[in-house]
């Protein structure tokens, strides 16, 4: 994308993450007759929690990961964040259509453009 515009290739990451949020129902949908939301949740965060950190390691340095007293108010905020909107979202699409469980996802991109 070095051609692009800052605009367009900001639209671009945009379009891919509506993309990306609003296929997520439809992939995990057939996986919910084998396992139950909170085994999906825990292998969708589990495995990259540890590469996120890493990554931010790597990026931000060791100064990114001191938590200055808040950690356990951090724990509980990211595990709010990712654990409780993955627990949620596929305990919703256990009762719902993934066509109907994306819509809102696949416009939170939109949205965002939309109230800034």
């Amino acid at each position: 994308m070095p051609h692009l515009s800052q605009r367009a290739r900001g639209m671009a990451m945009l379009t891919g993450t509506a993309l990306v949020w609003g296929g997520m129902f439809a992939v995990v949908k057939p996986l919910m007759a084998a396992l139950d939301p909170f085994t999906l949740t825990v292998l969708r965060y589990g495995p990259v929690a540890p590469l996120l950190l890493a990554l931010l390691w790597a990026v931000e340095g060791r100064a990114a990961l001191r938590l200055e007293g808040a950690g356990p108010r951090l724990w509980a905020l990211g595990t709010l964040g990712f654990a409780g909107f993955g627990l949620l979202a596929f305990l919703g699409l256990a009762r719902a259509e993934p066509q109907h469980a994306s819509v809102i996802p696949a416009l939170m991109p939109l949205i965002a453009v939309a109230i800034t």
